[in-house]
């Protein structure tokens, strides 16, 4: 099982290290964006990313120039708002403290990241 998700991370960072501009990478999540921690976030929770996938894929993404700062909150994001997770706090949980699951993981993404770009 943790075979494929290697598989699929490496695969992952080698489509990212190849075929999406360095550029473009470094304009949108790079540090001269001061959007980048935010559109990090924004684009980690929808993304369905493990623990494996979301290392490489990260790593893929610092390589072409992200700010690790943004790289942090994706990480974060990502994880804690995948599809699984999503449903077992929406099975378990009212909508409301669904409502309140996500925007502390959203808020807590973007802290830490504006606190690790801080250092």
């Amino acid at each position: 099982m943790v075979a494929k998700f290697m598989a699929l991370a490496v695969f992952l960072e080698a489509l990212i290290v190849l075929y999406v501009p360095e550029a473009w990478i470094a304009a949108l999540l790079g540090g001269q964006n001061p959007l980048a921690i935010p559109t990090a976030t924004l684009l980690g929770i929808p993304a369905y990313t493990t623990n494996l996938a979301a290392l490489a894929l990260v790593g893929g993404l610092l390589e072409q120039g992200m700010l690790p700062a943004a790289a942090l909150a994706f990480l974060i994001a990502g994880p804690t708002t995948t599809l699984p997770a999503m449903v077992a706090v929406w099975g378990l949980a009212s909508r409301r403290v669904f409502m309140l699951y996500l925007a502390l993981t959203t808020t807590g993404a973007l802290t830490v990241g504006y606190l690790f770009n801080l250092i």
